[in-house]
């Protein structure tokens, strides 16, 4: 089992400070480096052991080394054994590979306080007797503490404990081989992942049944899974996998008990492509020695994949001793093309880069005019070094990505700017928010977008008609969908962005009164990657996006009055890059891009109140022909103190 994979699902469920700022880390090579040192005999591990205070961001990495004359016993990430005024245990990871551990592994333990994002990642660790939990509360709350995992030989697993209760923890199964009993003493409602075939498992419970109101969850992908028996679980989540073959059986159970379905939620889904069923199939989805009881088909539900659907209906057979699924429909693919539906749902993606990427042109345009002019105004009437600015923005674009989207859009950038040596200087705050319509073939998706952010601006006067701007952006963009894929389909997705833009123009007079501005910029945006969870159930994964552009543009500008000027200007610009990839339930499909060449013209004014010119308000327009094609106008207004 590689590492990577046991990574990837941590990351997904633990707390992200656990990885990215460790303090107090033991990195144990051979078992040969520890706290405390030593001696030839049982030994305990601690990531970090607090006498007071709380016990966070701490690891313990134990791997396989030369033959040490010592016995690892115990295993802590992080454990905090104060029993008062502590805040618990908190991010706290032990990760082990091909080790032996007798007794005892815990994430994170606190004698006082919450136990909360600990994780625990096991690969191929033995240890007949021993006890895991990913986190343990005893004066306190356990939430969002995870247990993975692959291959070896372990006692009793549990996600968490909490005497104060327990809250979305989860138990992660991964690979062939892992050998686990679930036997564990104050378990509480968990969820219990199993990804993988050919699993020895034990007695497999989501809570203890004598806690009432508890809830937990089995969620199975794969086949060949053998227990001693599966209870105290609310809820039932088979996910049929392309593996899964007519007259398979998923759980074997050998106890020769009793399992009872009474008020059990059972969900089948088939997830990726399940080509392997077809109509009239049937798969077992338990078989056990003992019997079934209490199936209600009123709790079973099919749910329906964007790349494939099926109905059935469940039964107890073999004498009670089989719970059999009959397939009586099942589609590969519904009456759209899932290259089509890939390419829809990425199109969210196109559209956040439109949408970031309207912001720089705003900020490099019209913010970057309104500082400063709002910074020269307030240096010619002395009053100060800063003057406040706000600059409007709207657009009504179609964008083409080799299908393509309309969207509607506001920006909007209020800050300070002021003279530094001769430039000036801003700091502002940028909002976006737009709606767009998607077009890929047949089908018609919509949704909104919003960002926000900071931006550092400046314009420096280098000399000779030469200047230079620059903008330096970071913010967060969140996008939504909406399609009828069979189906209603939505999700929303959120990502930070930041960006850099740097251009250099060169003034020239022209006449008495007019003079011209030819500029060249360079625009970067990137924009994270991200997961979107589906209504239905399904999943996307968007990869990040890195967008290059260059414009080359000129203005001429003619003074009306004093420092009052109407202007008209041409320009050109090309994208590089800025492809939206991804996946869709792991399909692929075509990426939506912005990649291409636009032309533009503007028109624009910049006047000074006649009778005030410490106050300065704008406008313009911009019609756009090309890959990006619409018209943007902007307005703004500027007052020097």
């Amino acid at each position: 089992m590689k590492k990577s994979l046991f990574i990837a699902l941590l990351m997904a469920a633990a707390c992200p400070s656990a990885l990215a700022f460790v303090v107090g880390t033991t990195h144990v090579d051979g078992y040969t480096a520890i706290d405390p040192y030593p001696a030839f005999g049982p030994t305990i591990f601690y990531g970090m052991k607090t006498g007071a205070g709380e016990a966070c961001d701490a690891s313990v990495t134990l791997y396989s080394g030369e033959e040490v004359p010592y016995v690892v016993d115990s295993v802590y990430g992080g454990y905090a054994e104060g029993t008062s005024g502590e805040l618990g245990a908190g991010c706290n990871l032990v990760h082990a590979t091909d080790a032996s551990v007798e007794t005892y592994i815990c994430g994170g333990e606190a004698n006082h306080g919450d136990a909360e994002y600990n994780s625990v990642v096991l690969d191929h660790v033995t240890g007949n007797g021993t006890l895991v939990f990913g986190g343990v509360a005893y004066d306190g709350v356990a939430r969002n503490n995870t247990v993975v995992v692959a291959g070896g030989e372990l006692g009793d697993v549990a996600a968490a404990r909490g005497s104060a209760g327990a809250v979305d923890n989860h138990v992660i199964l991964v690979g062939k081989g892992p050998h686990i009993n679930f036997e564990v003493p104050g378990r509480q409602g968990e969820s219990i992942h199993i990804y993988g075939a050919e699993m020895d498992l034990g007695y497999v419970a989501g809570y203890v049944s004598t806690v009432p109101g508890n809830t937990a969850t089995l969620d199975i992908y794969g086949t060949g899974v053998n227990a001693s028996d599966i209870q105290n679980f609310t809820t039932l989540n088979f996910d049929l996998c392309p593996c899964l073959e007519p007259g398979m059986t998923i759980v074997t159970l050998d106890a020769g008990l009793t399992t009872d379905l009474t008020g059990v939620a059972i969900n089948l889904e088939p997830k990726g492509r399940t080509t392997q069923l077809e109509k009239g199939s049937t798969v077992t989805l338990i078989s056990t020695n003992g019997s079934i009881t209490g199936l209600d088909e009123r709790n079973v539900t099919f749910r329906k994949g964007l790349f494939s659907s099926f109905s059935g209906s469940l039964a107890v057979e073999n004498d009670s001793t089989a719970l059999v699924l009959h397939v009586t429909d099942i589609r590969e693919e519904g009456d759209i093309p899932e290259a089509d539906v890939v390419k829809s749902v990425l199109e969210t993606r196109a559209q956040a880069t439109a949408m970031v990427n309207g912001g720089a042109d705003f900020m490099m345009s019209n913010g970057i005019w309104h500082a400063r002019h709002a910074a020269q105004d307030a240096d010619r009437q002395d009053r100060g070094a800063t003057a406040p600015f706000v600059a409007v923005g709207g657009s009504f674009m179609r964008h083409d990505t080799g299908s393509h989207i309309k969207s509607d859009g506001l920006n909007l950038a209020t800050g300070f700017s002021g003279m530094v040596d001769g430039h000036a200087m801003g700091l502002a705050f940028e909002y976006g928010d737009s709606s767009y319509d998607s077009y890929v073939n047949d089908i018609h998706a919509n949704g909104k977008g919003r960002s926000w952010g900071g931006t550092l601006l400046g314009d420096w006067y280098l000399g000779a008609g030469w200047h230079m701007d620059t903008v330096g952006r970071v913010g967060k963009v969140r996008t939504t969908y909406n399609a009828d894929l069979g189906g209603p389909v939505d999700f929303r997705t959120s990502s930070t962005y930041a960006g850099a833009s740097i251009g250099f123009g060169n003034v020239q007079k022209a006449g008495a009164h007019g003079e011209f501005d030819t500029y060249l910029r360079y625009l970067y945006t990137r924009i994270n990657g991200g997961n979107a969870h589906m209504n239905t159930g399904d999943s996307a994964r968007f990869r990040s996006v890195n967008a290059n552009r260059t414009v080359l543009g000129t203005r001429y500008l003619y003074a009306v009055a004093e420092n009052s000027r109407v202007y008209a200007g041409a320009g050109w610009m090309q994208q590089y890059g800025g492809g939206s990839h991804g996946t869709v339930d792991g399909v692929t499909g075509p990426s939506p891009s912005l990649n291409g060449a636009s032309g533009f013209f503007e028109l624009g004014t910049q006047l000074a109140y006649p009778d005030n010119h410490n106050f300065g308000f704008d406008f313009n327009v911009t019609g756009w022909v090309g890959t990006q094609r619409g018209v943007s106008v902007g307005a703004g207004i500027r007052y020097a103190f």
